[in-house]
């Protein structure tokens, strides 16, 4: 398995009960792998657990957790993709929490100019720093639609 050696990872994630209200989770990675020169697009099922108990953010989120460190991927996890239940945004929210979006004020062209070298470069790894992102699963969003 490659996974090891991707730097990036997406990951699908679904959360559902069968027939007989037994609730599973699945989690699926998603890379690229660079093999010979050979860009191949990689996909592997990580995880389809039984999942008891109540669906909660919070509960999906451990899980979730779990199974990122079982394969050590958080810090690799760029994109994750679910349906936009309540629980789902809840548990991505509890994993990944976003940063503030903070309005910049750059009319000031010299704002930069009075920083350190060491200041510059905590700047741009803080800009340079991977993060997450919730995204909605598009099959999810036709599914709505109809």
């Amino acid at each position: 398995m490659n996974l090891e050696k991707a730097d990036n990872v997406s990951v699908t994630v679904d959360i559902w009960s069968d027939r007989r209200m037994r609730g599973f989770l699945g989690v699926t990675a998603h890379w690229i792998d660079l093999n010979n020169d050979n860009l191949q697009m990689r996909s592997q099922l990580l995880a389809c657990n039984r999942f008891k108990g109540s669906h909660t953010g919070e509960r999906i989120c451990e899980e979730f957790e779990q199974i990122c460190e079982q394969y050590q991927i958080k810090k690799k996890v760029d994109h994750i993709i679910c349906d936009n239940a309540a629980n789902m945004k809840k548990a991505f929210t509890t994993c990944f929490p976003e940063q503030e979006d903070e309005e910049d004020d750059l009319d000031d062209s010299d704002i930069w100019n009075d920083l350190t070298v060491e200041e510059q470069e905590r700047v741009e790894h803080s800009l340079s720093a991977k993060t997450q992102t919730r995204l909605q699963c598009f099959a999810h969003t036709l599914f709505n639609w109809l």
